[in-house]
């Protein structure tokens, strides 16, 4: 690569992230109705791909916290270049508009599911052989839990509700959404960046996740060095092929952390770096889907899990071997996950600027 002073960018590689959107959102889908649908793993060696393909629910995540770390620095040191003073009533209204748009329906359809689901299934949603509903459901629907997954306190002060576990990261990504800006603007904040620091003590663990946050952010504050890409084709490939093997490795690690966590984000953020200066066309054909990914993906993430065990409960589905069955039970859920997420996303995301301007025109801004 060559350095140019002139900023050269690469307007196909949004749809690119957004098709990548799709992909994390649709493995995380997969991972989750795999540990519902399947049997552990057995060690057969023709079934290896498909349990090693279906468990990288983790680090799509991952892939989430650096996609949203790009484009929220990306948002906030625009922001702040112009006139940092009056930054935060805007930016806060226009970060709660669009996880609380999402979020605070997802809650009431998830608490309708499971409540559903305990008083006609109650022995589904108490199965200690799959480990997402290990967890005691009946006992993450209390009023303090509802309040403190409004307020994204999820896996940290309280339980996320229900059996909607993957809520967890939504708390990570709230507090991401403070602390960056936070720390940008130490000086004229400090109350801000003590809140920040305070969290940080209490709960260690958004630690690893803000480092991995972190990385998307450093794509995006390198926007003013943006080299030509002679040999996009080979840049990419070597990148994202890096990326990739990462980002399994991660997933089947013994005892995978933060260590391998920040490894996935670090060599996506690198794909990125690349994707942003390879002057690679996006495929009509697969537009389909990337809009699925900047239309539909928060919501497919927020409703899927509840969504999916209460479809096992009502079927009375065991979990089973690996066969042509299973995979076929496992093709309805993801198809029905997604219709759902789409249904569900027009009824909230797509909202999203309507509640925004409403917020910004009482704040008068």
């Amino acid at each position: 690569m060559a350095a140019n002073t002139q900023p050269v960018g690469n307007n196909d590689a949004y749809s690119w992230m957004d098709l990548l959107r799709w992909l994390a959102a649709t493995l995380v889908l997969i991972s989750h109705a795999r540990d519902l649908l399947f049997e552990d793993y057995s060690g057969s060696i023709w079934s290896a791909p498909f349990y090693v393909g279906s468990g990288l629910g983790h680090s799509s995540v991952i892939l989430f916290f650096v996609l949203s770390g790009f484009w929220i620095a990306r948002t906030v040191l625009r922001r702040t270049a112009g006139s940092p003073d009056a930054f935060w009533t805007g930016y806060l209204i226009d970060r709660l508009s669009r996880l609380w748009v999402v979020l605070l329906p997802a809650l009431v359809v998830g608490y309708g599911l499971d409540a559903t689901g305990l008083h006609f299934f109650p022995e589904s949603y108490s199965n200690d052989q799959a480990y997402h509903t290990a967890r005691d459901v009946a006992g993450s629907m209390g009023v303090v839990t509802w309040i403190g997954n409004v307020f994204f306190q999820q896996s940290l002060l309280v339980d996320a509700l229900g059996s909607n576990g993957p809520l967890w990261s939504l708390a990570f990504e709230f507090w991401f959404y403070l602390w960056f800006p936070a720390l940008l603007l130490a000086a004229r904040r400090p109350s801000l960046w003590l809140l920040s620091l305070g969290m940080g003590v209490m709960f260690p663990q958004l630690i690893g996740g803000f480092a991995c946050w972190l990385a998307g952010a450093a794509v995006a504050a390198s926007s003013g060095f943006m080299p030509v890409v002679r040999r996009p084709i080979v840049a990419l490939s070597s990148s994202g092929v890096s990326a990739a093997a990462i980002f399994v490795a991660g997933s089947v690690a013994d005892g995978p952390g933060w260590a391998w966590d920040f490894a996935i984000a670090a060599t996506f953020a690198l794909f990125l770096f690349v994707l942003l200066r390879a002057p690679v066309r996006f495929p009509a054909v697969l537009m389909p889907l990337a809009r699925f990914g900047s239309r539909s993906s928060f919501s497919l993430y927020v409703i899927h899990f509840p969504l999916l065990l209460f479809g096992v409960a009502a079927l009375g589905l065991p979990r089973a071997a690996f066969g042509a069955a299973s995979l076929g039970w496992l093709a309805v859920a993801v198809a029905v996950c997604t219709l759902v997420a789409i249904g569900f996303s027009n009824l909230t995301e797509a909202q999203t600027s309507r509640v925004r301007d409403w917020a910004r025109r009482r704040a008068r801004l």
